[in-house]
Parts: C-alpha cells; structure tokens; sequence
C-alpha cells in the first residue's frame, strides 16, 4: 500500500482516539466536579442543576453530528475537523479553570459542538480519499477508526479514577492536552495530504445520481432497528450478569464488551485489508447480513430466560457484531456517494445512532423491552438473511454501483466492504 493510504489508516484512528477519550469522559466527570463542594475545588451545584446541565448537554451533542456533517459537505472536511478538535481543548479548558456555571454551560456548548463537527469530518476525509478501487479499505478505515472509539470507552474507568485521585480539574487539563494533541495531528494529516501524489484509484467524485442517495436513507432506515435491539440487548444482558452494580463482576463485564469489539475490529479489518491486498471482491451487505444475524443470536438467550453463563456468553457474542453493522453501512453508503453528500449522510447516520444510544438507556427499564428486543431480533433475522443471500442483488437495487472494484470491472451490486 502507498504512503498516502498507510498515512490514513494510522493517523486517523488515533485522531479517534485522542479525541473520544474525552467524549466519553466528559460526562461522569462533569457531574462529579459540578456536585464537589467549591471548598473542595468544585462548582458546588446542586443535584437538581446538574441534572438540567447533563440534560441539555446531551440534547445538544445529538443534533451536532448533523451540524458537522452539513458544514463538511459544505466546506470540505479539515476546516470543520480542525476546529472541532480546537472547540473541544477551548472547553475542556475553560471547565478546567472555571467555577462559574456561566462559564461551564458555555464549555459544554464548546465541547458539544467541537465533538459533533469532528467525527463527521474525520470519516469525510477517509471517504474522499479511498473511494472508487480503494473501497475495501475505507471499509477497513472505518471499522479502525470504530475500534478506537471502543479503546477511548475501555479507557474511561482509568481516565475516571485518575481524576478522582488527582482532582477532576487536572483530569480535564489532561483531556485538553489529548485534544490539542489530536487537533496537531489532525493539521500535520491534512498537510502531508496535500504534500503527497493523490493516488490514481482515488477519483475526486463519486456518482451524484438519486438512487445511492436514496439507497442510503433505505439502508439507514432499515439498521435501525435492528441497531436499537442490539443495544438494548446489551443494557439488559449486562443487568442480569451475576453480581451488584458496581462489583468487581461487574467492572469486569464493562471492560468485556469494548475488549470483544476490539478483537473484532482486529480481525475484519486484517481480513479486509488483506482482501484488497489479494484483490479479492468482497460485497458488503453479506457482511452487514452476517452481523446481523450474529446480533440477533446474541439476543436468544435473553428472551428465553436463559442461565447466568449463557447471559455473559451472549453479552459477548453482541460485541462481535457491533464492527460488522454500523461502521460497515456508514463505509458503503459514503463510498457510493460523491464526497460532499457522503458528508451530510455521515452527519444524518451519527445523529441516528448516537439518539438510539441514548434513547436506548432510557427505554430498557420498561416492561415492554423485552417484547421490543424480539422484534427488534426478528427483523434483524430477516434483513441478515436477505443480506447474505441475496446481498450483490440488493447492493445494487441500493446504490448502483459504478464499474470497477479493486481495478477490475464488478458485476452490478457487487462491492468492497
């Protein structure tokens, strides 16, 4: 491979990395540094205040991954990255300082926004630069940049003690620090991208036609369910694990999932990469299918009331699906687009899932859950079966594909990843 795609591959997932450290931490260590007594080098806030402050915090992070898609497709994508990542470190700092709750609310409104403009962009890039032959790996891109995510989430406990023990204030500087690290990279990559060959695989546009934008709202609209079961399979298998919250069987379970998922980010992408290397033709939606059905098996234990050691094994099993759904749809509908609409497309497709995250904690205290998670298992059957079956068939009802894969000419429907 060129110097321009190891480049991405390397540089990318860590800019991921250094920068969902931050998001996933934000959160716990907000909520302890605003109810810690100002004595004590808090903000003091009430219980009541806080909650309204998390609250609105979230509703804002949902609608920003849109924001940031939109202004990519507009401007391109290193001007919205860069100054995500410069958004975040401001507010992590400004919290890091402050005691004012002023000042606080506009910290999250920076980190918000930095967090939404960034991630959009960073996927645009990957899309812009590995299209056309060079699908395969813009697949295996995303499915990295998806297991640094799951590292930024395995770090979170350590981020967290670390605070606790050195003061949330300092642990906030340190995020900055990471932040400021990222937004560093994240200029150098941009700058080297100008300074190496463009590779000649990697046309400048994709197809505008109608039918993969469609393809792709189609594509979208039929995850998400499947995506909701899968996540509140997760919450409800982790709630009948054996042990108390916060016990040591649990803390073991909370690492359990982001380690599974790395493993597996570790062997589809070695797979993928290896396939473009071999020039193998892969087609994605068999893939898709494959992880769907893998999901949807994780969620049978469950439903039928299963023992503990089935429970913590389908606990498992949901991990190995994760990289073979979301970050394989978001690789095949940005590869079939032209770079600007596969912007606002990955900016609808995080908005998507990063609402189904959240509304997913609150609904699976229900007693309609479970009802809910075997519906959600029965379409994820049926759509893993007519991927797998049918997948270059549908692949090219969806997106049309154009006419060369890997450098060879590819039947309609058949893809890269």
């Amino acid at each position: 491979m060129n110097s321009r795609r190891n480049l991405l591959l390397l540089a990318i997932p860590v800019i991921i990395l250094l920068e969902r450290i931050g998001y996933f931490a934000t959160r716990p260590m907000v909520v302890s540094l605003a109810l810690q007594d100002v004595e004590t080098g808090g903000m003091g806030m009430s219980g009541d205040r806080v909650s309204m402050l998390v609250s609105a915090m979230v509703l804002f992070r949902l609608g920003t991954p849109f924001v940031g898609g939109a202004l990519a497709a507009m401007l391109g994508p290193r001007i919205p990255l860069i100054s995500g990542l410069m958004m975040c470190s401001v507010g992590q700092i400004i919290i890091a300082q402050t005691s004012s709750a002023g000042m606080a609310t506009l910290a999250f409104i920076f980190i918000g926004l930095g967090q939404g403009l960034s991630l959009p962009a960073l996927y645009t890039l990957l899309a812009e630069e590995l299209r056309g032959p060079q699908e395969v790996l813009c697949s295996a891109a995303f499915i990295l940049g998806y297991g640094a995510m799951n590292v930024g989430a395995l770090l979170l406990p350590t981020m967290v003690e670390f605070s606790r023990a050195s003061g949330f204030r300092l642990g906030f500087a340190v995020m900055a620090g990471l932040s400021l690290t990222a937004t560093v990279l994240a200029v150098a990559l941009t700058l080297l991208l100008r300074r190496l060959p463009a590779s000649e695989a990697a046309p400048s546009q994709g197809t505008p036609l109608a039918r993969p934008f469609f393809g792709s709202l189609t594509l979208m609209f039929l995850l998400a369910l499947p995506y909701l079961g899968t996540l509140l399979s997760q919450i409800l298998l982790f709630k009948a694990l054996p042990g108390e919250p916060g016990s040591e069987e649990h803390r073991a379970a909370y690492t359990l999932n982001p380690t599974i998922v790395i493993a597996s980010v570790a062997l589809t992408a070695s797979g993928l990469i290896w396939a473009f290397r071999r020039r193998h033709h892969v087609t994605v939606l068999r893939v898709l299918g494959v992880g769907l059905l893998i999901g949807a098996l994780s969620a049978l234990p469950l439903l039928w009331n299963a023992q503990g050691s089935l429970m913590a094994l389908a606990y498992g099993v949901s991990a190995v699906a994760e990289p073979l759904v979301v970050p394989l749809a978001g690789a095949r509908f940005s590869t079939a687009l032209s770079p600007r609409m596969a912007a606002l497309m990955l900016g609808i497709w995080f908005t998507l899932t990063s609402f189904l995250a959240d509304v997913s904690t609150y609904l699976a205290g229900y007693s309609w859950t479970r009802p809910l998670v075997a519906l959600c298992a029965i379409v994820a059957i049926a759509l893993g079966l007519a991927f797998t079956v049918l997948g270059r068939r549908l692949d090219g009802l969806l997106f049309s594909p154009g006419t060369a894969q890997n450098g060879f000419p590819r039947d309609p429907g058949q893809l890269h990843a």
